[in-house]
């Protein structure tokens, strides 16, 4: 929920930094298990969050989009999906992340939202909608929608090169559910960055 670090827990977010003793350490997983004790997430948790890289795994028969950590569910979200099967299948990454794709547009007719996460194949992406009612259906030409406000969410809490499984039948059921209490409602600060936004204005999205 924030970046800042910590060295007496308050429960606001970021991380508790506490310095352990490395020198009796034999082998490498001991060295980890000393590493996850110096850093700990600084907000009440049932269970602990891993240290993995992230994966999005797209349930296209549930219409779903869950952020996986190690294998631990972090975040799910409901999706909208391309008409006659057209999104794909397969493993992609995220190639780029842009705010307000295509700003030029008032957000109310905008096809793309607030925020967009390119593939690795560049003709589609995660982005959002203005188009509400199309959330848990078929009807775009391949990308997953999601709402702005859950695309907000899911771009600053997603970095670059996270690996995106789309699967007709993969799901999250063999994943634990990480229970935060008093959960906020972003992981990560959602404000627009000027850095970030498309200045080509050429999206080759299949919206």
């Amino acid at each position: 929920m924030k970046n800042t670090v910590v060295s007496k827990g308050d429960q606001q977010g970021g991380w508790i930094y506490c310095p352990q003793d490395i020198s009796s350490c034999q082998n490498e997983r001991q060295l980890l298990d000393i590493i996850r004790q110096s850093l700990q997430p600084n907000i009440n948790i049932n269970g602990s969050i891993p240290f993995s890289p992230l994966t999005l795994i797209i349930n296209k028969k549930k219409y779903t989009l869950s952020v996986i950590s190690g294998n631990t569910v972090l975040r799910k979200y409901t999706v909208g999906l391309g008409a006659d099967n057209s999104t794909p299948e397969g493993v992609f990454y995220v190639d780029k992340k842009i705010m307000n794709p295509d700003k030029e547009v008032p957000l109310i007719s905008n096809v793309f939202g607030t925020r967009g996460l390119q593939f690795s194949n560049p003709y589609y992406a995660i982005h959002g909608t203005n188009d509400n009612q199309s959330i848990g259906s078929a009807r775009s030409h391949g990308c997953i929608r999601l709402t702005n406000h859950d695309v907000n969410d899911l771009y600053a809490t997603v970095p670059l090169y996270t690996e995106v499984i789309i699967s007709p039948t993969n799901d999250d059921q063999t994943f634990s559910q990480l229970n935060l209490q008093n959960n906020p409602k972003q992981f990560y600060d959602t404000s627009d960055n000027m850095k970030e936004q498309n200045k080509q204005g050429d999206i080759p999205w299949e919206t």
